[in-house]
């Protein structure tokens, strides 16, 4: 499992200038420069939280993840739009 991968890829997304849209661009190759495993990125595609919690993910940085790409708080388990919907806009 790399969920430390996870949680440093998205402190770079909070943090760093432009990745929120490099992931949105082309969300496998930003992913790939990560210690993320393809069961992880696939969540992380599908904004899955409940699959990134089941995978270990720590909730504040799963929070922070799903909030950074468009997802409310209130609604982390209830939404149904995945990060592809997300590039297409």
């Amino acid at each position: 499992m790399s969920v430390l991968g996870l949680t440093k890829m998205t402190w770079d997304l909070e943090h760093l200038d432009g990745h929120v849209d490099e992931l949105l661009g082309d969300p496998r190759t930003f992913m790939s420069r990560y210690d993320v495993s393809d069961t992880e990125a696939r969540a992380v595609e599908q904004l899955d939280a409940t699959a990134l919690l089941e995978l270990g993910m720590n909730p504040v940085a799963l929070r922070n993840l799903l909030v950074l790409l468009g997802i409310p708080h209130g609604q982390m388990y209830t939404h149904s739009t995945s990060l592809l919907d997300r590039a297409d806009s």
